[in-house]
């Protein structure tokens, strides 16, 4: 609507023949094909995330693993310190020095135990971020890749 005195810009056309309603929508339209972009160069960025998370799970176990073996030396250690340590007493493998090869192997058991457990919580919160990252990156293909689309439809209705 155009009142006295007063110009209706959105009719006229510039050089290329284009009115303002359309310019501003080619505006939007770029403004839209460079969000769609960024929410794909960001998946990227997510899926790369997840790589590394599925990493650190894998390496967490690799981890875990060396630690049990360590627990296993050094429990055998304290084991054969102890029949070494009653032997060298005269006593025989039996009685007290039994009780405490015994107890040795038990709390070795229990720090194995806690070992494990502590990895594959370890492990799962790894795995936990990888999904995350993951599905992160999924939406950022697909948002991105929608608002391309978008934006395309969306300039094109222009003309």
């Amino acid at each position: 609507m155009s009142y006295a005195g007063t110009v209706d810009t959105s009719a006229s056309t510039d050089l290329f023949g284009l009115t303002g309603t359309q310019l501003g929508g080619i505006g939007t339209g770029i403004g839209e094909l460079g969000a769609g972009v960024g929410d794909i160069m960001g998946a990227f960025g997510s899926q790369e995330a997840a790589g590394y998370y599925q990493k650190a799970a894998q390496l967490t176990l690799l981890q875990g693993k060396l630690k049990e073996t360590a627990l296993n030396r050094q429990i055998l250690q304290t084991i054969g310190a102890g029949k070494a340590a009653g032997a060298a007493g005269g006593f025989s493998l039996g009685g007290s020095a039994a009780e405490i090869a015994r107890s040795s192997g038990q709390q070795g058991g229990l720090a194995k135990g806690i070992s494990n457990l502590q990895t594959q919580m370890q492990y799962q919160s790894y795995e936990g971020q990888a999904a995350a990252a993951q599905a992160a990156a999924t939406a950022g293909f697909i948002g991105g890749g929608l608002g391309l689309v978008g934006a395309v439809a969306g300039i094109a209705s222009l003309f």
